[in-house]
């Protein structure tokens, strides 16, 4: 986190803006979210951001090979694994990682799990 836009924000919020971010989200999707919103984005350093993102961009290069059935499918040993009917290719996609930093001390993210179903994105 970048340190001094994290204090600014924190010093601009209010329980109005966050109910603001609560109504607008309820209006857009019509529906009102069972659970709580993350009311404060993350500020991350322009490195950071660009390591994460070509870390996306290599992890879907392998997501969206034509060939990506056929060279996993081996490692799938158990028949319940197998979805009816899916897709090709997930239609949702979310990458988690984890940062730690790299031998200059500066911050580099880690895989922790690729997930590609609709829940994580409220679609249930």
């Amino acid at each position: 986190m970048i340190k001094s836009i994290r204090q600014s924000f924190n010093e601009q919020f209010s329980a109005e803006k966050y109910q603001a971010l609560q109504d607008l989200v309820t209006a857009k999707y019509d529906v009102k979210p069972n659970f709580r919103l993350a009311e404060s984005p993350f500020f991350v350093p322009k490195l950071l951001k660009e390591r994460l993102v070509e870390a996306c961009e290599m992890i879907t290069d392998v997501i969206v090979r034509p060939d990506l059935k056929s060279i996993t499918q081996p490692t799938l040993h158990d028949p319940s694994t197998i979805v009816p009917n899916e897709d090709e290719h997930t239609i949702f996609l979310q990458m988690d990682f984890g940062i730690t930093l790299d031998h200059n001390g500066d911050p580099m993210p880690q895989l922790i799990e690729v997930q590609g179903f609709p829940s994580v994105y409220f679609f249930q």
